[in-house]
């Protein structure tokens, strides 16, 4: 994972694959939700504040610093 400016970049996404993702605070808040398609590697995260996240890719999670 990488962040470049408001996006989140992913890497090690399966081509040919839809996988469920979950960006939670530290207070278990859903912040954002949505699926990465195939090919898709990075989404938005311009509004969100700053600290410490969760993110929970196909039912994993990943500590994330926004």
């Amino acid at each position: 994972m990488l962040r470049e400016g408001s996006n989140l970049v992913l890497s090690g996404i399966p081509q040919g694959e839809s996988l469920d993702f979950e960006l939670i605070d530290l207070a278990g808040r859903t912040l954002l939700r949505g699926t990465l398609s195939s090919g898709q590697t990075s989404f938005s995260t311009a509004g969100l504040r700053s600290g410490i996240h969760l993110l929970r890719i196909a039912g994993e999670a990943h500590k994330v610093m926004l």
